[in-house]
């Protein structure tokens, strides 16, 4: 034997002697049969193959989900976000100025045999959402709508905001932020991503200040007076968040009455180092991780809105005027085209 393997031969024979790994020992044992220093060889690379496998499982595991979920208790410190509140007219039509937009128009007045039917049509314009489109087909013949601007009709004959808003926190003026939703033209509060979709695209981008209530304070309230005759559906939804066209069933608040909503507040904070986790890791996205760049935030209601969106371009080659603000770089329909549109929704 040469001199060198030879002496790789002491050493691991010297390893195996002095080794506290069991069965080791056996292997150099050349007082056994051979069948059981075989044996015990097998034994041993079972345990090792086991070993490496298991590692490697819990390793795979740590990868795809590495994080721990924890209650904490130290409630004292909690401060809560307000939940946002949006509202949306069931009538969004001010009869005094579709009077005055339709004089302008097309020069008719009440005593005009056509006037209740392009009264009518500005209904049907201010009322339009994501699922009514269809409501359009009446007029697909009318040649007069070719070059209607309809965000600027809804928008002139959308009757004013009154009444007062009032809340807990002094702190921040509670004021309401006209928006254009799939729901058409609504008005929200405290809503986070409301500087995306504001009617006004000159405003300030920045994100207004949230308003939020201390865990232990039991005088926490949102309250609006009004004395409009409309009624109104109200959306409560997450401050992180925007009414869409699938949102869970408003509250109907009619003329006259009065509504009390109680809700218990919950919310689910991530510490820092989470982010240096990959969303696959995670199983969820940070806001400022947006699957599409245009977006420039990630919410999963941006992104239902956002396929929508898509599908009316593919299927249309134009959208409907309440994705204005969704994307300003949107080629909006206006006049006829939607009308003879094959959109089914």
């Amino acid at each position: 034997m040469p001199p060198h393997l030879k002496d790789v031969f002491v050493a691991i024979k010297s390893f195996c002697t002095e080794s506290t790994i069991h069965g080791v020992l056996y292997l150099v044992n050349f007082k056994l049969h051979p069948m059981e220093r075989i044996f015990w060889l097998l034994i041993i690379i079972s345990a090792l193959t086991g070993g490496i496998l298991a590692s490697l499982s819990n390793w795979n595991r740590y990868l795809a989900n590495p994080t721990v979920v924890s209650i904490e208790k130290d409630f004292r410190n909690w401060n809560n976000l307000f939940p946002a509140a949006t509202g949306c007219l069931l009538n969004k039509v001010d009869e005094n100025k579709a009077e005055i937009y339709i004089l302008k128009t097309w020069g008719l007045n009440k005593n005009d045999n056509n006037y209740d039917y392009y009264l009518s049509f500005v209904e049907v314009v201010s009322n339009i959402s994501y699922l009514n489109l269809n409501d359009f087909n009446r007029f697909k013949n009318d040649s007069n709508l070719e070059n209607i601007d309809m965000l600027n009709l809804a928008l002139f004959v959308h009757p004013d905001i009154d009444g007062i808003l009032v809340t807990s926190d002094l702190k921040v003026q509670s004021t309401w932020e006209m928006i254009l939703t799939e729901l058409g033209v609504c008005f929200t509060m405290n809503s986070k991503y409301s500087n995306l979709i504001r009617v006004d695209l000159n405003t300030s981008k920045e994100v207004s200040h949230l308003q939020s209530c201390h865990y232990l304070n039991g005088l926490c309230y949102a309250r609006y007076d009004t004395e409009s005759d409309s009624s109104i559906n109200f959306y409560i939804h997450s401050p992180l968040d925007i009414v869409h066209s699938s949102s869970e069933l408003p509250w109907l608040v009619g003329s006259s009455q009065e509504v009390e909503i109680n809700y218990r507040m919950q919310e689910t904070a991530s510490d820092y180092n989470l982010k240096s986790l990959s969303p696959y890791q995670r199983k969820c996205r940070f806001e400022d991780e947006p699957l599409e760049e245009n977006l420039g935030i990630f919410s999963t209601t941006f992104c239902y809105v956002s396929c929508r969106y898509k599908k009316m371009i593919n299927l249309c080659g134009c959208a409907p005027y309440f994705y204005k603000t969704f994307n300003e770089e949107a080629k909006i329909c206006n006049g006829i085209w939607i009308f003879r549109s094959k959109i089914n929704v």
